[in-house]
């Protein structure tokens, strides 16, 4: 069952990670004199990201029990913070951008 969490939470980084790809590159084409028409590729991130993921917890499991469960819920916690304050900003930084490239 907690592997089954840390696989949900790896995919939920990833999606994370692939919005903030999107919005970076939307940033890049607009200063750029484009559209914002950028995407993100899920391979090799969705199979690689997920296996590291709980190979990891396994590890540190193997060391002492929940310590890989634990710590791949704290990194995430602490990813997760960091990654909503920059996308906060790159998301205002993408709207400025368009209202100008309208305007």
């Amino acid at each position: 069952m907690m592997y089954a969490l840390m696989i949900a939470i790896a995919l939920f980084s990833s999606v994370m990670g692939f919005i903030s790809e999107i919005t970076r590159n939307n940033i890049t084409h607009l200063e750029n004199g484009r559209k914002p028409e950028a995407g993100a590729s899920i391979f090799p991130t969705i199979p690689l990201v997920p296996a590291g993921v709980v190979l990891f917890a396994w590890i540190l499991n193997q060391l002492h029990q929940s310590l890989g469960f634990l710590t791949v819920i704290a990194l995430f916690l602490v990813f997760a913070v960091h990654w909503t304050i920059f996308h906060r900003k790159a998301r205002r930084q993408l709207d400025k951008l368009k209202k100008k490239r309208k305007g």
